[in-house]
């Protein structure tokens, strides 16, 4: 229990400094993604929360 809990916090650690990175919110700004996505939060933030706007985004499956 304790190594699954370790992994659920490395991949969360992981997507945080994906989304930090400065070419990638270029990207996402310029796709659907913000069509498909409400951001929630400070955009440059640490904690930056996506909340799926319709429930069969693809993107979410794998970014929440």
């Amino acid at each position: 229990q304790e190594n699954r809990r370790n992994i659920a916090r490395r991949r969360r650690r992981r997507i945080r400094f994906y989304l930090r990175d400065a070419s990638v919110n270029a990207i996402m700004k310029t796709t659907t993604f913000m069509h498909d996505h409400q951001l929630t939060g400070d955009w440059k933030g640490t904690h930056l929360r996506l909340r799926p706007a319709n429930k069969t985004s693809k993107v979410s499956s794998h970014l929440a």
